[in-house]
């Protein structure tokens, strides 16, 4: 299972493999609402976009609890995206 987190300096955009996307905040209490469906799997994953530091106190939360993590170029998501019909609709990525 793999889980997709956009990172902005307020808010997380979060994808979930099954079809299902959520919001939470770039903080602590969002990191900590992040995490329960996350360890609610049994195999995961997280990989989110680099952009300009603000994924980092994310990444360490996340790496803490013992989640593989991994810090994509933003331009190797959005090609991702333009080439899956539900990242397409879902999160409106216009390829």
């Amino acid at each position: 299972m793999t889980n997709i987190a956009d990172t902005f300096n307020i808010v997380l955009e979060v994808s979930f493999n099954t079809n299902k996307t959520a919001r939470y905040t770039n903080d602590i209490n969002g990191f900590k609402q992040l995490l329960n469906p996350i360890l609610d799997k049994k195999r995961v994953g997280v990989a989110m976009e680099s952009t300009r530091g603000y994924e980092r106190p994310l990444v360490g939360f996340i790496q803490d609890k013992g989640v593989a993590v991994s810090v994509v170029n933003a331009k190797r998501i959005r090609d991702y995206a333009c080439y899956s019909s539900f990242f397409r609709s879902s999160l409106g990525y216009d390829c």
